[in-house]
């Protein structure tokens, strides 16, 4: 399990993220689901994932279904 933050600009927030001194595991890129996303780690060393949700993602594909 991990928590899941939203991000309306992934680029942005990374680049704040980076400026600010936290540590990024990776470069942001394309998800399983058809969204951007990074990975960071709180103290504890629990994973963060930083998410950009794009037009026509799975998630919204799928939502659109219902």
């Amino acid at each position: 399990m991990h928590l899941c933050l939203h991000s309306e600009d992934l680029h942005a927030t990374s680049q704040e993220f980076t400026a600010r001194g936290l540590s990024i595991k990776g470069e942001p890129r394309a998800g399983p689901l058809g969204n951007r996303n990074f990975w960071i780690a709180d103290p504890d060393g629990n994973n963060i994932e930083i998410v950009q949700q794009l037009p026509g993602n799975l998630i919204e594909q799928t939502l659109a279904r219902r």
